[in-house]
């Protein structure tokens, strides 16, 4: 909804997101884009049509990852908005076990996310992976109030997994 805390889409059909709610990071956004006329105006909705026409055209002006390297280092709030395959070659994600392999029954070793809390002397630890959908369904519904009969009719219906 405010262009200095937002997503953009770039060159190459990916996106890169902004996070400049600070006026120190705004201004060295603005200055960076060649705008700095744009500085008094971060929170000024009045403007805010101006100013995401002449971001969201900006930015289709190079690839996502060249915008990255050109801005992260100026002191701006600015990522890459990664596709799923990305995100796991992340060198951070690697680096912070962010992604763990963990035994399944049926599929063998499945990919599942880490813990992201690092505790140094109680750390955290994937031990198993989540139940099937509907795995708790007659508890759940017994709780609510539903009869044996009730619940049955909705798993012939099919709206029990």
């Amino acid at each position: 909804m405010a262009p200095f805390y937002n997503t953009y889409k770039t060159k190459d059909g990916k996106y890169i997101s902004i996070g400049c709610v600070e006026p120190h990071f705004w201004q060295n956004l603005c200055q960076e884009l060649g705008k700095a006329d744009f500085i008094p105006y971060q929170f000024a909705e009045e403007k805010y049509d101006e100013i995401f026409s002449f971001f969201r055209k900006t930015f289709l002006t190079k690839n996502r990852d060249e915008w990255f390297k050109l801005l992260s280092g100026k002191n701006i709030p600015i990522t890459p908005v990664y596709d799923i395959d990305e995100v796991f070659t992340d060198p951070q994600v690697i680096h912070r076990q962010m992604l763990v392999e963990i035994d399944h029954p049926v599929f063998g070793r499945v990919k599942q996310a880490g813990v992201p809390i690092k505790l140094s002397y109680t750390p955290g630890q994937v031990r198993s992976l989540g139940t099937n959908p509907g795995a708790h369904a007659d508890e759940i519904l017994m709780g609510l109030g539903y009869g044996r009969e009730e619940i049955e009719k909705l798993r012939k219906s099919g709206a029990l997994g």
